[in-house]
Order: structure tokens, then C-alpha cells, then sequence
């Protein structure tokens, strides 16, 4: 990988975890408890990162407006995962833009058209993890 394609991923990592939230936030967000997030993380239903601190951080893009996990998205989520994804290169393959998606990322690309699901659900499928 060059060096620019480097300084692109951390731009996109560090801009994920700007806007994640903390595990306290998730919670009252989500109208759930601890047990429940975590519950949620160890079934796929919840992308959860670590920070450079080793704090746990729930990326935003991942829940709608309505505090509800975004169901097109959380099915994604459970297939890259099931790939072997790891949960920051699900989150690297969620936030990336590509020509398979008109130069969107696959987030951008379902929420321009929620039909576009199938699209990037077939893509996740098809996919496996990269070192």
C-alpha cells in the first residue's frame, strides 16, 4: 500500500472515531444497557472499535436517527464479520469509496437508494479480508 492510500485510511479512521460514540452515549442513544450493547457486539448486531487507548467506540454510521441500528446496514455488518472481516476492516470496507458504487462508499451508495442493498450485500459476500 503507497503512502498516500495510508494517509486516506487513517483519515477515515480517525474520522470514525471522531464521530463514534462511547460506550456510555451508545447506550443512552440505543435506550439499551450495558449488558444489551455487549449482548449486541458478540451476535454482529453492533460494529464495536478500539480507539489508540484501547476505548471502546461504536461508529455512528451504523444507527438511524431514531436510536434503531440501521437493519440493511447491521446485515452487512454480520456478513463481512462472518467473512473473517475484522471489525475495523468491516468498518474500512463500510466507508470506503469505490467505482463498484458509482465512486460512493457502500454506506453512501444504500442510503442514495435503500433497492442498491442487494448490490452491496452480494459484494459483501463475494469479499474476503485483506491484510
Amino acid at each position: 500500500m503507497n503512502t498516500h492510500s495510508n494517509q486516506n485510511k487513517n483519515r477515515r479512521m480517525q474520522g470514525v472515531i471522531r464521530d463514534a460514540y462511547t460506550t456510555t452515549t451508545a447506550c443512552k442513544f440505543l435506550g439499551i444497557s450495558y449488558e444489551e450493547l455487549n449482548r449486541r457486539v458478540e451476535n454482529h448486531e453492533i460494529l464495536r472499535l478500539r480507539d489508540n487507548t484501547g476505548h471502546a467506540r461504536y461508529p455512528s454510521f451504523q444507527f438511524g436517527s431514531d436510536g434503531s441500528v440501521t437493519p440493511h446496514l447491521q446485515k452487512i455488518i454480520q456478513t463481512l464479520l462472518a467473512q473473517g472481516f475484522t471489525e475495523w476492516q468491516a468498518t474500512l470496507w463500510l466507508t470506503t469509496k469505490s467505482s463498484l458504487y458509482d465512486g460512493k462508499s457502500p454506506i453512501e451508495f444504500m442510503q442514495a437508494d435503500p433497492k442498491r442493498f442487494g448490490i452491496v450485500l452480494y459484494t459483501a459476500q463475494h469479499d474476503t479480508p485483506t491484510p
